[in-house]
């Protein structure tokens, strides 16, 4: 905890400096300027004279007089520099609460099935998971082999684009480095009206599955990335990751479980091209045990180590114990 306010300490200290740093620069110009009568014949062979003001005619009122001077231009500049970083700030946080109402409008409005709103993303990620068994087991009865982040990019593309008329068509490019035969096996099983029905009747779902999700969730994800690229390029002289902090905690569990997926996936290539998931930590507050290791995948495998959140709960509790 001492290393932790410290660090926070040093960090608030380095962004009041390069918050302030042109007021300090003028600060220390200006005093130099002032003081060079003074300076300069410290450096003469006879060493410091205070009777070297009298040869620039400089008194101790004048001095004062531009010290007291150079204080207020210090002062002006400062008080204008303050008024337009608190602009810029202010600008910032319009532009950004905007940003985030409008997500929140976006995902108000979602509706799957019986499903509204945010509570859509956790029928959502089951059909991803029956999407996931399915997958595996047809790789397994090709007898071929892929590794876990294969299997989870061919199930989260067939869940995001889904099967259909217009939809395998899409489907198909996106998964155009793997075998034909595989995914036509794939299509045309889920949509057999029988897989359909046991799906629905086993998983309880209350729309009618593998049909995509890209209608919503590419406008979602395109929406979450801009704010978090808004926040990350900004030149004013912010904490970056509170501001995305906040943000992440306005995504539910099952949110984050589906965006660490999408990024996974090849979908998710500009997320992973910025690093946007290891430098604000967007999915951290999912649970552990949240992803069966031997069944789906670890998320750990992709993320940086004590990544988590339960690995500080973790570690304040071997401190303790």
């Amino acid at each position: 905890a001492i290393k932790t306010t410290k660090f926070k300490n040093m960090k608030n200290l380095i962004r009041h400096f390069r918050s302030y740093w042109k007021d300090y620069s003028l600060l220390l110009i200006g005093l130099i300027l002032i003081n060079y009568p003074l300076l300069e014949s410290c450096f003469r062979k006879n060493g410091c004279n205070l009777k070297s003001f009298d040869e620039y005619k400089l008194t101790f009122e004048s001095y004062v007089t531009i010290s007291v001077s150079l204080l207020t231009v210090v002062f002006v500049f400062t008080t204008l520099n303050h008024q337009i970083r608190a602009s810029e700030l202010q600008n910032f946080q319009n532009k950004l609460f905007e940003m985030i109402e409008f997500h929140r409008e976006n995902v108000g409005e979602f509706q799957l099935g019986r499903f509204k709103g945010r509570s859509i993303f956790i029928p959502m990620l089951r059909e991803y998971r029956i999407l996931l068994r399915i997958v595996k087991k047809e790789i397994e009865r090709l007898h071929l082999i892929y590794n876990n982040e294969e299997v989870v990019n061919i199930s989260y593309l067939i869940f995001f684009y889904g099967v259909g008329k217009t939809s395998t068509k899409i489907l198909t490019n996106a998964l155009a480095r793997y075998p034909k035969f595989l995914i036509k096996k794939l299509v045309i099983k889920l949509q057999n009206p029988k897989t359909i029905k046991k799906v629905r009747k086993k998983s309880k779902l209350s729309y009618i599955p593998f049909q995509g999700h890209q209608s919503r969730l590419g406008h979602y994800y395109r929406n979450l990335y801009a704010i978090v690229k808004f926040v990350h390029y900004q030149r004013i002289n912010i904490d970056k990751y509170e501001y995305v902090r906040n943000i992440r905690s306005q995504l539910s569990n099952h949110e984050q479980a589906l965006l660490l997926i999408n990024i996974i996936s090849d979908i998710g290539l500009t997320w992973k091209k910025e690093f946007f998931l290891e430098k604000y930590r967007l999915v951290r507050n999912i649970p552990k045990g949240f992803f069966n290791e031997s069944k789906e995948f670890d998320p750990t495998h992709y993320l940086p180590a004590k990544y988590m959140e339960y690995n500080d709960i973790e570690i304040l509790r071997a401190k303790i114990g």
